[in-house]
């Protein structure tokens, strides 16, 4: 039985573990507060900031994945949450002469330093233009010194991550033309890195979204149609330049070709069903 440790395991971390688990691997999730884990995930209590609080890791881990996220968009945020817990791990790891075959790091899109819809892939110029740049690409850099996979996942939607869908249905949505947007469905996100942990020899990092990066009017105009509200307002001016930042199209390419299938290939198929919810719920409201 193959064993695995989530360090940060939190919703994603959580639908990896349940994964992992019905493939008969034995699955420890760390966080400071694991009381809301639930078999068949063990928890472990342990605070990334502080080493001293890693010192009993469950023995003989064939993988660890790293799942921490910001708990804001701040620089405190992002500092804290990247780097220097990896760091503390892996160190941890060292101590207790372990030598997982397999470590993923969980980074993001917001990387890459494209502004003008070009495509990019995993080969691709990246930025340092942001606080947030920097800190998720030390983590990067950290994790594939010590032999480990970066997966860089795309916006991440689907059950209880519905903030794009309930925009446009409140009316409160805008978009700027031209802005590409590059998104992957959650349940996508937990199988994509149940693939990598199997793949014998994974290359360094992968971009992980669907295969149709899309226009965000097209997305927001299309889900205005399925919900039967007005079509969100269109940005100009400085406004407009604003929400072209980090305007780029993701290749998903490399993740294809190593096997993987996507459950909802493209916006259509993963919101499909979460605009199906919504029309349920309002023709059950008297």
């Amino acid at each position: 039985m193959q064993r695995a440790l989530i360090a940060g395991c939190g919703a994603l971390g959580s639908a990896l573990g349940r994964i992992l688990a019905s493939h008969r691997w034995e699955v420890w999730g760390l966080r400071r507060n694991p009381t809301a884990l639930a078999p068949p995930i063990e928890p472990i209590a342990g605070n990334l900031a502080e080493p001293e609080s890693l010192r009993d890791l469950p023995p003989k881990l064939d993988a660890v994945v790293y799942a921490c996220a910001a708990g804001a968009y701040d620089e405190a945020s992002y500092g804290a949450a990247y780097e220097p817990g990896l760091e503390n791990l892996l160190a941890a790891l060292a101590r207790q002469r372990q030598s997982p075959s397999r470590l993923l790091f969980t980074s993001s899109t917001r990387v890459y330093g494209e502004h003008f819809g070009a495509w990019v892939d995993e080969d691709s110029a990246t930025g340092y233009d942001s606080f947030a740049q920097r800190a998720l690409l030390a983590g990067e850099a950290l994790i594939q010194r010590a032999g480990g996979t970066v997966v860089r996942f795309g916006g991440i939607y689907g059950p209880g991550r519905t903030m794009l869908l309930e925009r446009v249905r409140r009316g409160e949505a805008s978009c700027a033309e031209g802005v590409y947007s590059n998104r992957i469905h959650q349940a996508d996100c937990d199988r994509v890195l149940a693939h990598l942990l199997q793949l014998s020899r994974p290359a360094p990092c992968y971009l992980a979204v669907d295969e149709e990066p899309a226009l965000l009017c097209e997305v927001m105009g299309w889900l205005a149609r399925e919900l039967g509200v007005a079509a969100p307002r269109r940005l100009a001016g400085a406004d407009a330049s604003r929400a072209r930042r980090g305007n780029k199209r993701c290749n998903s390419r490399r993740l294809l070709n190593s096997g993987f299938q996507f459950v909802y290939p493209s916006y259509r198929h993963g919101y499909s069903a979460l605009v199906s919810s919504i029309r349920n719920s309002q023709e059950d409201t008297p």
